[in-house]
Order: structure tokens, then sequence, then C-alpha cells
């Protein structure tokens, strides 16, 4: 992934969107980038706070539901975090049987509405990429497709000439 970081920043590109709801290589491709890197789920996670009270995050499998729990706890928005919450279904599931993911996702939204005190919902997984709208529609609550959010914040950002910060945290690595 980090040569392809590399060469987006060759070849021109403004902006850089990790698609994995797990932002894997975030920090290490934000430092040797000048141009933008984005992560789907940082990206949607700060904007679910900003949309509603409380959010929840739908994760394909349960043994993503602590990491998911830690990396809220680490982007400040804990305090926002109504839950984490499990479909049972692996990723490749989630994007060859759109059907029943989405009777999944309504199933364990509900939930998440009603026992936790959800306000809006991220879809925790890119194989999960087109069913919010639906989803929105059914429930009457906010629901976020974090690869299209993040595409449309990348977009601005983009636009406004907005990059990260070379000063400390996301420094560009000495040559050695």
């Amino acid at each position: 992934m980090l040569r392809l970081v590399r060469k987006a920043n060759e070849e021109g590109y403004d902006v850089v969107i990790i698609a994995c709801f797990s932002d894997p290589g975030l920090g290490a491709a934000r430092e040797i980038s000048k141009i933008l890197v984005l992560g789907i789920q940082e990206t949607s996670l700060h904007i679910a706070a900003m949309l509603g009270h409380r959010f929840t995050i739908l994760t394909p499998l349960p043994h993503r539901v602590p990491k998911k729990e830690r990396d809220v706890r680490g982007l400040g928005l804990g305090e926002a975090l109504a839950s984490v919450r499990a479909l049972g279904l692996t990723v490749t599931e989630t994007e060859a049987e759109p059907e029943r993911t989405k009777a999944r996702i309504l199933d364990v939204a509900r939930a998440a509405v009603e026992e936790d005190g959800a306000e809006v919902l991220v879809l925790g997984c890119a194989g999960m990429a087109g069913y919010a709208s639906e989803i929105e529609k059914k429930l009457g609550i906010v629901v976020i497709d974090p690869v299209t959010v993040t595409f449309k914040v990348a977009e601005g950002l983009a636009e406004m000439g907005l990059r990260h910060s070379k000063r400390a945290l996301y420094r560009m690595p000495s040559k050695v």
C-alpha cells in the first residue's frame, strides 16, 4: 500500500483514500505522503460524531468489536460511541450477498437504535458500500456509508488545498 501512496504522490494525485474500515497503515502513509491521505474509518467516525449525539458502528464479525471500541477511544470520540455491533457475516459475505446483508444490517441497526440509543449508524466495512440510503429510508435514522462520505470529504479538503501538517505527527521520515 505504501508503494501505491508514493506512486500517487509521484503521479500528481490530490488525495489517497484507504478504503478499508480498519484504516491499515494510515499513519505511515501520511508520514511518507505530501498529499492528503484519508482513512474511511477515521473520517466517517468524526462525521458521525458531528451528525448526532451517539453513533453505532456495524462491523462484520464479533471479534472486531474490541478493536473498533479502542479505535473510537483513540480518536477521542469515546463519549459519542453508543455501541459497536457485529453482523455475524464475513467481509466476503457482505459484498456477495447484498440482500442477506441488508436484512442483517436492519436487524442489528434496530437493536442499536432501540437498546443503545444510537442516532447515527456507521457501516463499518467497505463491503457494505451502497447500502446506506436503503437502510436509512427503512429506519428513519442517519446511516453513513464510509466510502462515500470519505470521498466527499476528500474532494472538499483537496479543493481547499488542505493537507496534513508535516511539523511533528506526520513529519516525513528522515533518510538514512
